[in-house]
């Protein structure tokens, strides 16, 4: 369920750019991805088409796709789904891309062979086998899993080899002296050398330990929450001091999995009070739908413990169906609801939805819910046939004896990938396709082997055909070469904090022509005769971090000369 709303923030955040990053418009043609950025082996069906109208049928698809995992519909094909377009949509801009999306592509790789669906899902809900399996589940996938964050966080602390992160301990001073990257917070901070110095060597510190603490079999659970408690705490503080996008979200949603079951088991001790345990409900034995809205809220609503039953097999639960046509809740008092007040009842009940009943309980809402309870009422038979592709079913837990072996070669290729990383060398032509064809390849060099030095922030000015000077990088407003008071508020958002910072690079030269053109485009589509774009330079000005707050020099670069038009 997280990831699935990670997946659909993630395509919120992206639909704002969408025409800029994923079409022929935009930064990166399919020409260009295909001649010089993307991999032979880097498959996307969003390369089918440039055109805008497809890319947003596309992500409409990833959307609904994302909302079946979310709700557990389907489960094991919702979250193929999901991690093929996911990894779609990574190949097809690598431009933009963060250590969070490889990360976010790397749980859903591995999602696809965990039992994502056995609780809290529409699967579990219509579970229609007698069998109920264990909280407890093991398998070559969950090992996998497990080891796949500790590997995360092993290897980052690894590649961090400088001294500046074993020695004088001042990598954190460089990372928040990375104007493109610091919050206000970060800026802050920066008075506080001995601080820092204290956060760099906790940070290697919890990088090297925490994995290998999660791992030790004695007092296992309560080391682990330990452990969780101090990552999770690691990654809100780089939220707060630095603008990395999604990767410190996705970090503690992996962190998930290392949750003990002594967490699971206290918190659903805590959950069965009697208030909900004693909760009977009694729905339409006839009406499919009743019985799948019973089944769904009981399994969502986090009641547990809470009965279900036909009406028609209790005579006084059946009399009072009867006389209401309604569903009735009996409480642990033996107090009877119907209609829409036993749904405000249920909710709560619910530790999860009670805010929810308190709003339903403000007028005029109860009279509404009422009306419409009663308009479902009288219609199930038209809802039984809207959710007939609703289906009971047994639910099935677990891999093929054959498919277990499957984890196990990839994590094997991964522990090599990543070796072979940290060592320099090359993989082994052979199988080195399979990283970027299921795009498990990673590199946890964020930060590593130092933090970036080079720093600084983009004026791009332009000249208009009626010859008035402008910064096209700030909207038309005039050519300021001062630094800007928070460099990384010059950027919409993370996507295009990334590109910025690969165009810098030099092996990017080819796609600043793609850049320039996007910018005519986008200036010229919409002004008025004599205002359009006619030439631009693209500056960086350089701003390299020195040690010890001594100030920097700064440089200006010329990265890029653009004409509009034809040169006359």
């Amino acid at each position: 369920m997280s990831l699935a709303f990670i997946v659909l923030l993630d395509l919120a955040y992206r639909v704002t750019d969408l025409k800029a990053h994923y079409t022929d418009l935009g930064i990166l043609p399919r020409s260009a991805l295909i001649s010089g950025v993307g991999n032979e082996w880097n498959i996307s069906i969003h390369n089918i088409s440039g055109l805008l109208e497809i890319q947003i049928a596309l992500f409409a698809v990833h959307g609904l796709v994302a909302l079946a995992l979310m709700a557990g519909y389907r489960t094991q094909v919702a979250t193929i789904l999901v991690w093929f377009f996911a990894i779609s949509l990574q190949s097809r801009n690598p431009m933009i891309l963060t250590g969070g999306d490889n990360l976010l592509g790397l749980l859903l790789f591995w999602s696809m062979f965990l039992p994502m669906g056995a609780r809290f899902s529409v699967d579990s809900a219509l579970n229609n086998s007698p069998h109920r399996e264990s909280n407890r589940y093991f398998s070559t996938a969950t090992a996998a899993i497990l080891l796949q964050v500790g590997i995360v966080y092993i290897f980052t602390a690894i590649m961090k080899s400088d001294p500046i992160w074993r020695e004088d301990f001042s990598a954190v001073y460089y990372a928040l002296s990375i104007d493109q990257f610091a919050t206000r917070l970060g800026h802050y901070l920066l008075n506080y050398p001995d601080i820092l110095a204290v956060m760099t060597a906790a940070t290697l510190w919890a990088e090297f330990a925490g994995p290998v603490l999660a791992f030790i079999p004695w007092f296992n659970g309560q080391i682990r929450l330990v452990v969780i408690v101090a990552f999770i705490s690691l990654h809100i503080g780089i939220a707060l001091t630095l603008n990395i996008g999604f990767f410190p979200i996705v970090s503690i949603i992996s962190l998930i999995v290392f949750l003990p079951g002594l967490f699971w088991d206290k918190l659903f001790s805590r959950l069965a009070i009697p208030s909900r345990t004693g909760i009977k409900i009694y729905y339409d034995g006839e009406c499919n739908f009743c019985w799948k809205i019973v089944s769904l809220m009981r399994t969502f609503l986090l009641v547990p413990g809470v009965r279900t039953y036909a009406a028609q097999d209790n005579a006084l639960a059946n009399e009072i169906f009867q006389s209401n046509n309604s569903w009735v809740v009996i409480d642990q008092n033996g107090t009877t609801h119907t209609g829409f007040p036993a749904l405000i009842y249920v909710l709560k009940s619910s530790p999860l939805f009670w805010p929810v009943a308190m709003l339903l309980c403000i007028p005029p809402v109860p009279w509404v819910g009422n009306r419409l309870y009663r308009l479902t009422a009288e219609h199930r038979a038209v809802f039984s046939r809207l959710t007939a592709f609703l289906r009971f079913r047994p639910l099935k837990i677990g891999l093929p004896a054959w498919a277990q072996a499957l984890p196990v070669l990839f994590l094997a290729f991964i522990i090599y990938w990543n070796i072979a990383l940290v060592q320099k060398i090359n993989v082994a032509p052979q199988i080195r396709w399979i990283g970027p064809v299921f795009r498990i390849y990673q590199d946890w060099g964020l930060f590593a082997p130092y933090p970036l030095l080079e720093d600084g922030w983009y004026v791009i000015p332009g000249k208009l055909r009626n010859g008035q000077e402008i910064d096209v990088y700030q909207d038309g407003a005039q050519v300021n070469w001062s630094k800007p008071e928070h460099v990384a508020t010059t950027y919409d958002n993370n996507r295009w904090r990334k590109y910025m910072m690969n165009i810098w690079k030099k092996k990017y030269y080819p796609q600043r022509l793609y850049y320039g053109k996007y910018l005519c485009r986008q200036w010229n589509s919409d002004v008025q005769d004599g205002q359009q774009l006619e030439t631009f330079d693209i500056y960086f000005v350089l701003e390299t971090t020195l040690p010890n707050f001594q100030k920097p020099e700064l440089e200006r670069v010329a990265l890029w000369s653009h004409y509009c038009f034809a040169p006359k």
